[in-house]
């Protein structure tokens, strides 16, 4: 075959479409093409069993390290690689059967025996790191590493990254779950960062490590082998700041009981920017532990450019500073922990009075609580410049900060709520007991109260934490102005929490005898929400009765004030899409030229409602590109669903405007569409 005469550009270009079976051809062509297309398929390289064909290169490429740009690892029980075959590729050097460390020979050579595979127990053997003559052939361009598996050797970790030449590494992943053993070991992350003086993103995951304190480091060994560039960005110290901006770590890490300086290790993070949270499993014994506001304190302090923040897991991490009260600053707890009913509604109350009047007094001491956050008295916020919050599945957010950041966040563009908190187990029980807020506390006289009402007002004073309710989540949209997409998966919210009604019910509801006669009279609304000017995305279910058409087109209307909204993801709400429920407040505002996205558009409509929908969709909103209706099992499965859904066949539905319409979730097999 003659050689086609391209420039190496592009011919790599079009290498980069091809597959490794095909790159591997393209080597045999010719010496030219031999040196792009190697270039190309070992740039980027993925071990373990979902990529067979990589590991098929893994002899090549240690003759091949310096082609290097990304790595990763992903062992597992049904994918294993020899540590020693990792530390030829990463250290340039030939390993070879002989002698180890145990041996009684003073030349005895620092390796590991080939025998030895990644799930030996660390504390049966462990080698010293090898002597390693840096080479030409080392992977000096590598710029992404990642090792993600059930490794019981810490030192092999320390032999790659140590040994690992290379000032062009940019993103560093590390995660190590449990192999045979339990056994845990240290991770020096100042080690790393002077290592990699480049390193932007740093990814420390798993549940075998913990931080390793300054204090363990070895007498008289340097931070690092390599010497690290001077960074001459600085906060307002004179120390010298990483370069790093991405930083994923396990809680326990930092907020377990590890030593004095483990938040200290932030001091040298000024250009943090984006920190990922994750808590895969419970990490410590006594929720009291964890100190929750030391790490939200050592953030606000060292990190100020912080703006991203994503949390998965029962993670204690608070978002701001709410100060233990004074005494003399207390008075109005004091007044309405003393409130209770009047003579005469006690008297109709009767037996149920006690009961009711400690419902009604919390309520109001509740309610007195959120007027202060929205006043922004006693709290400070540790992250001012936040843009972005994602809380994945049992996250510990609770309703003091789901409330401060409606009114001290200016800067919060993004909130994704995948999933309701949990339990007060992590988030009732967290106060802040710091010695220097006890002490002041305590300097105050303290009132003299029963011993009842000294109890719920000592519990107020000291803050704790709640989880947040529907109520709260419906304050936050109330003033949160600057919201642009937000997301909130999980049960849908019932209509009675979205209209506008008062935090606390009156009297009346609460009297054994409330019947029509008080019940609340006058239609109800749907208050606006603060972000209605700016929201793009949202992603939000509701609950509304099914035999009440005035509940649907109100939600309908609500909908419609969103004047820039461009997706639009109704969950599994209990919506009914029909012109007489409603659905035509959608146009009341400007969004029918913006909207460009519906999914999980609920339905139940017949066959001949269905394409009509999508006419009026079509022809309601021209932008509109993606349509998903959502998928109801006793509509779509078996004989029945194919004539529900034959009017996507429709001639007139596939010429319409709408790029895609389709049935969100639905079945495979025996489907028409």
């Amino acid at each position: 075959m003659n050689e086609i005469d391209l420039p190496p550009e592009t011919l790599d270009l079009i290498l980069s479409h091809l597959s490794q079976q095909d790159l591997l051809q393209c080597t045999l062509i010719s010496r030219f093409w031999n040196g792009v297309a190697e270039a190309r398929l070992y740039s980027n390289i993925t071990l373990s069993r979902w990529k067979t064909s990589s590991f098929r290169l893994l002899p090549a490429l240690k003759t091949r390290k310096h082609l290097l740009r990304r790595f990763e690892v992903q062992p597992d029980q049904q994918f294993r690689i020899r540590e020693t075959d990792l530390l030829d590729i990463f250290l340039d050097y030939r390993p070879f059967e002989g002698k180890h460390r145990n041996s009684s020979s003073e030349n005895s050579y620092r390796y590991l025996p080939p025998s030895m595979n990644c799930f030996e127990d660390d504390t049966k053997t462990r080698p010293a790191l090898p002597m390693t003559v840096l080479g030409p052939n080392r992977p000096r361009a590598l710029t992404h590493f990642s090792i993600v598996g059930e490794f019981e050797s810490g030192w092999m970790l320390d032999s790659i990254i140590f040994n690992l030449a290379t000032s062009t590494l940019t993103s560093l992943k590390i995660e190590f779950y449990f192999g045979p053993s339990y056994q845990s070991y240290g991770i020096d992350l100042v080690k790393i960062l002077e290592t990699f003086p480049y390193l932007k993103d740093l990814s420390i995951g798993g549940y075998k490590h913990w931080y390793k304190p300054l204090t363990e480091t070895e007498a008289g060994e340097p931070l690092s082998r390599k010497s690290a560039p001077t960074i001459s960005t600085t906060i307002s110290g004179t120390k010298r700041q990483y370069r790093l901006e991405s930083l994923t770590f396990e809680p326990k890490t930092f907020m377990g009981p590890r030593g004095p300086d483990a938040h200290v290790f932030f001091e040298r993070l000024g250009n943090l920017k984006r920190i990922q949270v994750n808590a895969a499993l419970p990490y410590c014994p006594s929720p009291q532990d964890v100190r929750p506001w030391k790490l939200g304190r050592a953030l606000q302090l060292y990190c100020p450019k912080l703006e991203n923040i994503g949390v998965n897991g029962p993670v204690a991490l608070w978002f701001f500073d709410l100060a233990i009260l004074p005494y003399d600053k207390i008075r109005h707890i004091v007044s309405l922990a003393q409130e209770s009913f009047p003579l005469n509604v006690s008297e109709q109350l009767g037996e149920f009075a006690p009961r009711l009047d400690a419902i009604y007094r919390a309520l109001r001491l509740q309610e007195q609580m959120v007027d202060e956050l929205l006043e922004r008295k006693y709290s400070e916020p540790y992250f001012p410049h936040l843009t972005t919050l994602v809380l994945e599945k049992n996250h510990c957010l609770s309703a003091q900060d789901l409330i401060s950041l409606g009114v001290q966040a200016p800067f919060l563009t993004r909130l994704e709520i995948n999933q309701w908190p949990v339990s007060d187990e992590y988030i009732g029980c967290l106060y802040d007991t710091d010695a220097a807020a006890a002490t002041a506390a305590k300097s105050n006289v303290r009132p003299l109260l029963p011993t009842g009402i000294s109890e719920v007002v000592e519990d107020i004073r000291l803050r704790k934490r709640r989880v947040f309710s529907q109520i709260d989540l419906m304050i936050f949209l109330h003033h949160c102005s600057s919201l642009r997409h937000f997301s909130m998966t999980g049960p849908n919210i019932p209509f009675q929490e979205i209209i506008d009604r008062a935090f606390v019910p009156p009297i009346s509801i609460l009297l054994p005898a409330f019947n029509d006669e008080a019940a609340e009279t006058g239609t109800p609304t749907i208050r606006s929400w603060a972000c209605e000017e700016r929201l793009e995305t949202l992603k939000f279910g509701f609950e509304v009765s099914a035999c009440d058409p005035k509940e649907h087109e109100l939600v309908w209307k609500h909908l419609g004030r969103f004047r820039k909204l461009r997706s639009l993801h109704l969950g599994q709400s209990d919506l009914f899409s029909a012109l007489s429920y409603g659905m035509e407040g959608l146009l009341e505002g400007e969004m029918s030229e913006t909207l460009e996205e519906i999914r999980s558009l609920p339905g139940w409509w017949k066959t001949k409602d269905g394409r009509e929908l999508v006419l009026w969709f079509a022809w309601s909103f021209p932008k509109l590109r993606v349509l998903g209706l959502a998928y109801d099992k006793w509509h779509v499965d078996g004989k029945r669903g194919k004539i529900y859904c034959a009017f996507l066949q429709d001639e007139e539905v596939k010429r319409c405007s709408i790029d895609r319409v389709f049935i969100e979730d639905a079945p495979v097999k025996d489907t028409l569409w």
